[in-house]
């Protein structure tokens, strides 16, 4: 859906297309240590959400990056299929006018689909007995919730955050790629 709605042969992940759009504009993109683009410099959704929103009449578009933890280990195949399935019915949705946020709906038996936006709005507390939130934290090693009061829901996410950063750090004081384990 994707190549034919924008008329590309190969979709990929497109940076070398933008880094050549970028270069033939004059301007000089950084690359890390290992000579890869730095991909917040290439901004990639940025330059997606400029080539969609003139061939779908949006008048607005959000492009919300993930932060560098989320993209230091590469992709698996699994990751590949979930970004390919959530990447094509966004699509469809956008094309259709849809509007809603792509994701497994735990409300409806965990469809992919556009979920309602006042659904999703921030400012609801976070369930620390959810089922999958309690299996990460068996699987990662981390203690179990002991209180789910609003008083102590801050300093628990706050504490698991630190430690859960703290696992994809190893090796970056050393100069190394960040990995996970």
């Amino acid at each position: 859906v994707l190549r034919a709605t924008l008329g590309w042969g190969d979709a990929g992940a497109c940076v070398d297309t933008v880094v050549r759009e970028l270069e033939a504009k004059g301007e000089d993109i950084p690359k890390d240590a290992f000579g890869h683009y730095k991909l917040d410099s290439v901004n990639v959704g940025k330059w997606f959400a400029d080539q969609f929103a003139p061939k779908i009449g949006a008048e607005k578009t959000l492009v919300q990056k993930s932060g560098y933890y989320a993209r230091a280990a590469k992709a698996n195949e699994a990751d590949r299929a979930l970004i390919r399935e959530c990447c094509e019915l966004a699509v469809r949705c956008a094309l259709t006018k849809t509007p809603g946020l792509i994701g497994h709906d735990e409300q409806k038996g965990g469809e992919l689909r556009p979920i309602e936006f006042p659904r999703v709005k921030g400012g609801k507390k976070f369930d620390l007995q959810t089922d999958w939130f309690l299996e990460m934290l068996e699987d990662i090693g981390q203690p179990l919730p002991t209180h789910p009061s609003p008083a102590g829901l801050g300093a628990t996410i706050s504490a698991i955050g630190k430690q859960i950063g703290g696992m994809f750090s190893h090796g970056a004081e050393q100069g190394q790629p960040a990995t996970s384990t």
